[in-house]
């Protein structure tokens, strides 16, 4: 008897003594059974070579198309994660196959359970989502991106043979399908600091099942609400823009709940501001105003308030309180050679004849030295708004909106405004914007501008830079940085990392966060069936200038993105460095602990600016060099955050646990 070793294991063709006798049919059976064994092996985990592999993905790499390829069945590596209590940490894996497309791919995971068995935290708080291509109908991103996160994959993945992309260049040769596959856990508020373990399957038509090992650590101190988040952006929401990608009646029951999608999204990311365009084509963003004024026999005009009222209530539903809510007027008021003063932006609202409800542009009296006209028209609209947020309480978080390239409102509009609201706060939009005093033609007229967005004033990047967000209460201003050219979507190197960082640069630089962050600036088709995009680029909006839309259209109304929860990670690790920096501010901890606090911080911010500081990757003339230096710092993020996070719950159990 001979035994012969095949590829399927160990079986025996056995051979008589006697010339001509073999048993082929037995050795049949026995191969069958064989493989039969080998199969049953392989779907409790061993993936077969030649179908779909999984590689799992290093600390916020990016996965690109045609990066992984071949087999990789002996290289499954465990997904590891670590966050805090209260947190959103995600980690994730790239499915791929070179053999054809993948169809029928899920994913599931399991609790995660600690070791000694006595916490878990449950598969109710688990995410698993699947990362779409970009595509141009659906994001800004160049074609070899992935962005949108959904519940579920597309029924067949297909090959895709991917071409050169300006300074791109796949990293492999031939056709490959290839789907990243992210895990995303919520992490309860009351959640026992362990290590915990469970696993991500996954499953494909004619393919093994795989199970990846996932592991967590949890560090012992309670991240804040995001309400209560330090860290604010000021972002720059569309609401037209999610009416016409989806091609929804404007201010619709389906309009207003897809826009409460983007707003609660947004505002687990400490952005929670609201905009209500009184005026049409604000910085290019929208066709219609949220009031419309309706002419009266001899003259005078009426208002209708109801799309405002509608937008309201979905705001309160959504968010609840916004910060700020921002009502936009005017903008860009500038004086000709000969001192005649005239709009250079928006200077029309929406007209609406209650009979046949046509909608037409109005264009509204120029502002002049006196203001008087133009007074006499938004008066009535002003103080008819101011009473209804107030009845809201709302009051203290509303401001009138003025956009400019480099300036401010002239004194006169100062004035005029003055007039009508005296105690109102305005916010700024420009190259130069701040927290400021505006002054009216009186002396005695000043006004406050307590929202500022900015370009050139953005700061110098220091390695502890954002303790003067310790030293300023954001109820009495928020000043935040466009991070102008290094966060749009069309960038070649626009590694995750820079997602994940842009918190942590804003906030070393002293800002409170980001400004004018695209939040739904979605493509749709214009009225010759071309990809259109409102507001492109202008007032500083992507996919140059910066992000054109941090979410993505999902089939059922706005959607997280792999950017987006990059993003998230950021804001919760600049909240850690806050919380202790704020410590050592307020002398709640000394000795040794203090010592290796301010050692840790100091660090961090030193690394940071090696990496970091003025990486402007549009302009960058050697995108490689670039790309290396976020790809080296990436390396490091992991044991940086590690350590800080251990240093919070060093902090926490000194504070008593707080």
């Amino acid at each position: 008897m001979k035994w012969i070793k095949c590829e399927a294991g160990e079986f025996f063709a056995t051979k008589l003594e006697a010339p001509g006798f073999y048993l082929v049919p037995f050795a049949l059976l026995v191969l069958g059974v064989v493989l039969a064994l080998g199969r049953a092996a392989a779907a409790e985990g061993e993936p077969a070579m030649d179908g779909v592999q999984i590689w799992t993905c290093g600390y916020t790499e990016t996965v690109n198309q045609g990066d992984f390829s071949g087999p990789n069945y002996d290289k499954i590596k465990p997904l590891s994660l670590m966050g805090v209590r209260n947190g959103v940490f995600s980690c994730w894996v790239a499915a791929t196959c070179s053999m054809g497309p993948i169809e029928g791919l899920k994913a599931t995971a399991s609790d995660l359970v600690s070791a000694d068995g006595n916490a878990k935290i449950p598969v109710s708080c688990i995410q698993v989502r699947f990362a779409l291509k970009a595509a141009e109908d659906q994001c800004g991103l160049p074609p070899y991106r992935f962005d949108a996160l959904l519940p579920a994959a597309p029924d067949e993945i297909p090959m895709v043979d991917m071409k050169p992309w300006r300074q791109w260049k796949p990293k492999i040769e031939g056709p490959v399908a290839t789907m990243p596959i992210w895990v995303t856990v919520r992490i309860p508020a009351d959640a026992q600091a362990a290590e915990y373990s469970g696993a991500l399957t996954v499953t494909a038509d004619g393919n093994p099942k795989i199970k990846v090992p996932l592991k967590l650590k949890v560090f012992n101190w309670t991240l804040p609400a995001p309400k209560d988040f330090r860290i604010t952006h000021l972002d720059y929401p569309s609401a037209e823009s999610t009416a016409k990608h989806y091609e929804l009646d404007l201010w619709s029951d389906k309009h207003l709940e897809y826009m409460g999608k983007s707003l609660a999204l947004m505002a687990e990311v400490g952005a929670r501001r609201v905009w209500m365009d009184l005026a049409i084509n604000w910085a290019g963003g929208n066709d219609e105003s949220v009031v419309r004024w309706i002419k009266n026999a001899d003259g005078t005009y009426r208002h209708d308030f109801s799309v405002l009222d509608k937008y309201l209530d979905a705001v309160d539903k959504s968010i609840g309180k916004p910060f700020p809510l921002r009502l936009n007027c005017w903008g860009q008021i500038k004086a000709d050679k000969e001192g005649k003063i005239g709009w250079f932006g928006p200077n029309s609202v929406t007209l609406l004849d209650p009979e046949s409800g046509k909608l037409e542009p109005l264009e509204m009296p120029p502002p002049t030295e006196s203001m008087q006209e133009c007074e006499a028209f938004w008066r009535p609209v002003l103080l008819e708004i101011r009473k209804k947020i107030e009845a809201r309480g709302w009051l203290d978080v509303s401001c009138l909106g003025y956009n400019d390239y480099a300036g401010i409102p002239t004194p006169a509009t100062v004035s005029m405004v003055h007039r009508i609201w005296p105690d109102a706060v305005w916010s700024n939009t420009c190259h130069g914007g701040a927290i400021a005093t505006f002054h009216g033609v009186e002396k005695e007229v000043t006004m406050r501008c307590l929202y500022g967005e900015c370009v050139w004033t953005e700061g110098k990047m220091t390695a502890r830079g954002y303790r003067a967000l310790l030293n300023r209460d954001p109820k009495a201003g928020i000043w935040c940085a466009d991070a102008r050219c290094r966060h749009g979507e069309m960038y070649n190197k626009m590694e995750m990392a820079i997602y994940r960082n842009l918190p942590e640069e804003v906030i070393m630089r002293g800002q409170d966060g980001v400004g004018q962050l695209g939040v739904d600036f979605f493509p749709f088709k214009s009225g010759r069936g071309k990809k259109q995009v409102l507001g492109n680029n202008r007032g500083g909006t992507g996919p140059v200038n910066s992000t054109q839309a941090l979410l993505a259209p999902g089939p059922e109304g706005p959607v997280g993105t792999e950017r987006y929860e990059m993003f998230r990670e950021g804001v919760q690790i600049g909240e850690a460095l806050l919380f202790l920096e704020r410590t050592l501010k307020e002398n709640k901890i000394s000795g040794k602990l203090a010592e290796e606090v301010n050692a840790e911080l100091n660090a961090r911010g030193e690394g940071f600016l090696k990496h970091f500081a003025d990486c402007n990757v549009r302009n960058d003339k050697e995108p490689d060099a670039t790309s290396k230096r976020i790809g080296d710092y990436r390396v490091a993020m992991r044991e940086r955050d590690r350590r800080l996070f251990e240093l919070c719950e060093q902090v926490a159990a000194a504070l008593g646990g707080k």
